[in-house]
């Protein structure tokens, strides 16, 4: 079969598919527009200039040059849903969208795909204490959610369309995620960009989480006119990567974006801090059909895979555009999946990743990560290949040192590939004194026990020089449970202080404020106040497992990053002892010896 018949069987399957889901699809009610909580401006379909020098909002970026905001274009899909989008183009460009434009004046575009609000939204910046380490200064105003700011890319001869998905706002249908039909929506969009007067042909999407995970599926389907793709941290399982990691339901974070509650935004410093928790993020959706309900068909099937979860995982190895992806190892959600997703691009697609040292929202938007960003964009869409981009290592990584203080992080440095093909997997065992090392001497079988209803088991091993860890750990395990049929387990590495014996972890967000920084050390040194505070820090490597689940790997499971089918869950016979392998995310860090 040619490469063109194998992607068509591809996306005939991906179809299959998508038509057995649909027996399990559950709705809910979605927060109305017209709530005052979902910020919405209004419909109106207009042409607005923005002036060089304006400030869009009070203390925002300043415009570099005039821009227009074409709002609520229409766009009608294959099925007869018409959904809306605003675009950004150079003032330059004609007002009138279907005026032919001479091909040497024409721009690529960016396009933001996502369900958040093509302007405001539900979520802010400003909704989080010192809007999450991205300065007001920084954007214009004009952005989306965790999408590309005009302001940039319009100065360097980009045009940028926000797009609100079938069923957001006052887009026609109702609002799926994450499955064919939004892919399916979103290759057609791409197209039809990539065909108006003003474009050169030349489509790229870009944007953190959803704005990420979109490109995966969207990029599988290899749709015309897509020239590159900028994933910036998304998940590329919603099964294993959020909803039911290691077999485990936990909806909350996926219940929190979506559920309609009442929240003010956060200005003051430590007042509401607990807003930074993954599980307080808000992003409700508002449309004015119906949501789709994940969290009901996880209940309603049990909590195993089937069609449904298989339309919600995307097929990065179909993707044969070049692609820059960003990752870190301290992200709640997106960490494994996005390295996941990258490693399953074929190697005879272009491809480069980053890994950053900080969290996704102050990332995306330096200036130091938009201008290698537009490098790899101008090669891409622009056609500048003396730019020098494909000089740029294909793997730069960051590598932590836990403690917030002393020791910098390194950052960019250049490797060759992912995972690190000079690692050496070390195996540590457990006693039951809890000690961990590589005990040379043979020891004899032994065990240790718990109470899971309120304690944990911890094992410490003492680091004899100063190494780094950067790739997989896995543990592996022989459990046993009398009194249950099934068991959670839960790994977590850290670091201890050697004197405290507090954990230490790495701020994934950075306060400009040296004085907040100061007391927010001081809360890390002394363990006080943390529970408020869990997206601010991070503790290290963890993994999770329920064991009933842990009788078949899929065949995308690897050596280092174990996988299983979760199609069925065979319960612990009683006294049954069951070997079990739990992958823990991706990570890299330096170590310091142990005194």
């Amino acid at each position: 079969m040619s490469e063109e018949q194998i992607h068509a069987s591809f996306v005939e399957e991906c179809m299959t598919t998508r038509k057995k889901a649909e027996q399990y699809l559950e709705f809910r009610n979605a927060l109305s527009p017209d709530n005052p909580k979902s910020r919405f401006p209004g419909f109106y379909q207009r042409v607005t200039v923005f002036k060089k020098g304006q400030q869009v909002k009070p203390g925002a970026r300043p415009l570099p040059i005039d821009i227009v905001m074409h709002e609520s274009v229409p766009m009608i899909l294959s099925d007869g849903i018409k959904i809306y989008c605003d675009i950004f183009l150079p003032v330059s460009l004609p007002r009138d969208l279907r005026q032919q434009v001479d091909e040497r004046d024409r721009v690529p575009a960016l396009v933001a795909w996502s369900p958040y609000g093509k302007q405001m939204g539900t979520t802010l910046l400003d909704d989080f204490p010192f809007r999450a380490g991205v300065p007001k200064e920084w954007l214009s105003g004009l952005e989306k959610w965790e999408g590309p700011d005009p302001a940039f890319w319009c100065a360097e001869g980009y045009a940028v369309i926000n797009v609100d998905t079938r069923g957001a706002f006052t887009s026609e249908g109702k609002l799926l995620i994450f499955g064919h039909q939004e892919a399916q929506d979103g290759a057609e969009f791409i197209t039809w960009v990539s065909e108006q007067a003003w474009c050169n042909s030349k489509v790229a999407l870009t944007g953190n989480s959803w704005l990420a995970i979109a490109q995966w599926k969207i990029g599988s389907l290899r749709p015309k006119g897509l020239a590159a793709l900028a994933p910036w941290e998304g998940l590329q399982d919603t099964y294993r990567d959020n909803l039911c990691e290691g077999g485990i339901p936990s909806s909350n974070f996926h219940d929190t974006i979506l559920r309609c509650v009442d929240f003010e935004p956060r200005s003051e410093i430590f007042g509401s801090l607990d807003i930074i928790n993954t599980n307080l993020i808000l992003e409700p959706f508002a449309s004015y059909s119906e949501l789709e309900d994940l969290s009901t068909t996880l209940k309603k099937t049990g909590g195993l895979w089937n069609a449904y979860w298989e339309d919600k995982k995307s097929k990065p190895d179909q993707i044969n555009v070049p692609t820059y992806v960003v990752a870190s190892w301290t992200n709640p959600v997106h960490t494994p999946g996005t390295f996941r997703a990258f490693r399953m691009i074929l190697d005879s697609t272009p491809k480069w990743l980053r890994v950053n040292n900080s969290q996704e929202w102050p990332d995306y938007y330096a200036d130091s990560s938009c201008r290698d960003l537009k490098r790899f964009f101008d090669h891409y869409l622009k056609g500048h290949t003396e730019n020098s981009w494909l000089s740029t290592p294909k793997i730069r990584l960051s590598i932590l040192n836990l403690g917030l203080f002393g020791l910098e992080d390194t950052v960019n440095r250049a490797e060759m590939e992912w995972p690190l093909s000079r690692t050496r997997y070390e195996k540590l065992y457990l006693s039951p004194n809890g000690e961990m090392g590589s005990f040379t001497q043979q020891q004899g079988p032994s065990s240790t026990s718990y109470d899971s209803a309120s304690g944990k088991v911890i094992f410490r091993y003492v680091v004899p020089e100063e190494m780094e860890t950067t790739g997989y750990f896995l543990a592996r395990l022989v459990v046993s449970c009398p009194s249950h049929s099934d068991m959670d387990l839960f790994i977590q590495v850290c670091c201890l202080d050697e004197k405290s014996l507090y954990r230490r972890g790495v701020m994934t967000i950075r306060p400009g404020n040296m004085l907040v920084l100061a007391l927010l050390k001081l809360l890390h040194d002394w363990h006080f106040g943390l529970s408020k505070m869990g997206m601010l820090f991070h503790w290290g490597p963890a993994g999770q497992l329920r064991v009933s689940h842990s009788s078949q790997k899929s065949k995308s499971s690897t050596s280092f990053e174990p996988m299983y089918e979760h199609k069925e869950a065979i319960p612990l016979a009683k006294g049954e002892k069951r070997l079990v392998e739990i992958p823990l995310r991706p990570y890299g860090v330096f170590w310091k010896e142990t005194r």
